[in-house]
């Protein structure tokens, strides 16, 4: 099946951002690794996409404050690849590994997973038990959230209109933390 005509925008300052998804029928669009198959099968039928992937430190993945803090546009394969310090790096390569195939893990973000919050993922689960915050921002307005409040029912969050999932920030665990993971 064919898509719906939309129309693309791509945001590549936070500021503009606002603007763009204030939009009627916008949706903020990342990796589309979900997105994608809605739209061909019009379960979804947006009038804008509005592209998140050029914003500044989308992408980015730094260690500060006593946390990791994951761009929201980090993909699982950049995840099962290797980020961040040991051991969390070995610990989130392992959860990343078991997302579907690599083609999918190529495409979709962490963010993503977590913005569409789907009870299937495996994501939200884990860093739940990693005790992850999401940082959520509108424009030049920012705020923070532990995962638990942020993610608060089956395919919904606490994100509030015109606000993204920036980035994701795990607290780095104490010397001799174990971690398992069983999907």
């Amino acid at each position: 099946m064919t898509p719906a005509r939309f129309a693309l925008r791509r945001a590549a300052r936070w500021e503009d951002l606002p603007a763009l998804l204030d939009a009627p029928g916008a949706t903020p669009v990342a990796g589309a690794q979900s997105l994608m198959p809605m739209l061909a099968l019009r379960v979804t039928e947006p009038a804008t996409l509005v592209t998140l992937d050029a914003l500044p430190g989308y992408r980015a993945v730094e260690e500060a404050g006593g946390a990791l803090r994951i761009g929201a546009g980090v993909t699982h394969a950049a995840i099962e690849d290797g980020i961040g310090p040991v051991p969390l790096r070995g610990w989130l390569a392992r959860v990343a590994a078991g997302i579907a195939y690599r083609p999918i893990r190529n495409r979709g973000t962490l963010g993503g997973s977590l913005a569409l919050h789907d009870p299937a993922a495996d994501w939200p689960v884990a860093l739940l038990a990693l005790d992850a915050a999401a940082a959520l921002r509108r424009g030049a307005a920012t705020r923070r959230l532990r995962l638990g409040a942020f993610l608060t029912g089956a395919f919904t969050t606490a994100l509030e209109p015109g606000e993204v999932l920036e980035a994701v920030e795990i607290p780095l665990p104490p010397r001799g933390a174990r971690f398992g993971w069983c999907k």
